[in-house]
């Protein structure tokens, strides 16, 4: 365990093997991978790969960095073979199964322990760290396509919620955009695509999926979000917190409703809605 000097200025805590390792790998990801200010892989990038795309490796010989290691942690599971991807992918918008790969063990898995309860959106969006700082944290896991920061290691209960706003994506996630009562507050939830049903969590996120189904929700897929115009109440809310590395702040949801930070609930464990 370690304590570093995040981005942001504040302290963060991160779980890392070492601390040296973890520097240089970031600045290597950084400058030769991961574009930071639009969140995504510049292009020529394969993180579904073990080994990194010809055109990366080019450019890291020419920059004289060492190359002796694996430079960009990939946050799909790369013990994966491209059947087993393909297959995976052949569900989306097609059955309830989640379809997606980037840190699909995660989006699908419940935290274990109490949950923390806000009555209202803004209180419980002021105890998330800073987005800037869980970019950091996510690439220092080990294996960040099955294991959740420590920072996403809660559950959460919100109660005094509305419903703004719903879209069915491909991977079979129902993104949920939340907002508060005078519809000033916006955040991402989502009720996650079903694992295999022998997993600990499916038979919770398949009861889920049921409510979502039965009111408000649509079996649609891909089409554009519903909106409300007068929100849906929700009684209440449950879930496990969740990072999205593959979407930057202010790009989920529609128009004037997307919420100014990446972090998210997911997956949902409860919803009751009024």
């Amino acid at each position: 365990m370690n304590i570093l000097r995040s981005p942001s200025g504040k302290r963060t805590v991160v779980q890392l093997e070492n601390s040296a390792t973890w520097k240089q790998n970031e600045k290597i990801d950084s400058l030769m991978y991961w574009d930071k200010e639009k969140r995504t892989l510049k292009p020529g990038i394969d993180t579904s790969s073990r080994m990194p795309s010809p055109l990366p490796l080019v450019a890291l010989a020419i920059s004289g960095i060492d190359m002796n290691f694996l430079p960009f942690k990939s946050y799909v599971d790369p013990s994966l073979t491209t059947a087993q991807k393909q297959a995976i992918q052949a569900n989306g918008c097609v059955n309830p199964k989640f379809a997606g790969l980037s840190r699909g063990k995660v989006k699908t898995s419940i935290v274990s322990g109490n949950s923390y309860a806000y009555t209202s959106l803004l209180p419980f969006l002021h105890t998330l760290p800073p987005d800037v700082d869980m970019e950091d944290v996510i690439d220092a896991l080990n294996a960040p396509w099955k294991e959740r920061a420590i920072q996403e290691l809660k559950n959460v209960t919100l109660t005094n919620i509305y419903l703004k706003a719903y879209k069915r994506e491909d991977d079979n996630d129902y993104h949920l955009i939340l907002c508060n009562s005078t519809q000033t507050v916006f955040f991402n939830a989502e009720i996650s695509g079903l694992p295999g049903n022998s997993s600990a969590s499916y038979q919770t996120l398949k009861n889920v999926r049921n409510v979502f189904n039965t009111y408000p929700g649509s079996p649609s897929c891909g089409s554009s979000y519903v909106k409300f115009t007068n929100p849906v109440k929700i009684v209440k809310l449950k879930g496990s917190l969740f990072f999205d590395t593959d979407h930057a702040a202010g790009s989920v949801g529609p128009s004037g409703f997307r919420p100014n930070t990446a972090w998210e609930i997911h997956p949902i464990t409860y919803i009751e809605f009024q």
